[in-house]
Order: C-alpha cells, then sequence, then structure tokens
C-alpha cells in the first residue's frame, strides 16, 4: 500500500477523533446545563382562588392537571411540572 495514502488515512481519523471528542464534550455540557436549569428546586407553589374547592390533580408525562370548582363552574389547569408555568386553562361551564 501506498505509505502516503496510509498518511492521509491516518491524519483523517485523528481529524475525526479530535472532532468526536469536541461535539461530545459540548453535548455533555450543555446536558449539563439543562439538568441544573430543571433541577433548581424540588418545590412548585400554585396559587389558587381563595373560594376555590381542589378536586382532583394528576400528573400525565411532563405536566400536572388540577381540576378545582370556583363558583359552580369547574376550572382546569395544566401547569408545566418542571417549571410551574401555566400551559392551559379550561373552564368547564354548566
Amino acid at each position: 500500500m501506498n505509505i502516503k495514502l496510509l498518511k492521509f488515512i491516518v491524519i483523517f481519523f485523528g481529524i475525526l477523533i479530535v472532532f468526536g471528542i469536541i461535539i461530545l464534550t459540548i453535548g455533555i455540557y450543555h446536558k449539563l446545563n439543562n439538568f441544573k436549569k430543571n433541577n433548581n428546586s424540588n418545590i412548585i407553589t400554585l396559587k389558587l382562588a381563595k373560594d376555590s374547592k381542589l378536586e382532583d390533580f394528576y400528573i400525565i408525562n411532563d405536566n400536572i392537571i388540577i381540576k378545582y370548582k370556583l363558583n359552580n363552574t369547574d376550572i382546569i389547569k395544566i401547569y408545566d411540572l418542571f417549571s410551574g408555568n401555566q400551559i392551559k386553562k379550561i373552564e368547564l361551564l354548566k
């Protein structure tokens, strides 16, 4: 086999290994950075209206769904479990 071809292949694979390690390092950094953001606190505080009555709550995927009654109106609120932000509010009128 030609020595020049062999040198080219070795240098090419060396460059691929270096790029692979750089991409892997960047990926691990982003993963750890997002992990720190998502797990800042284990406590989420949600405020309901003063005269409301909590009927049910459950967790599906990464959302918490809360159902409560306020003045003969059933209200369902959906929150993101990690950030605590409200995603949707559904009012069931009778």
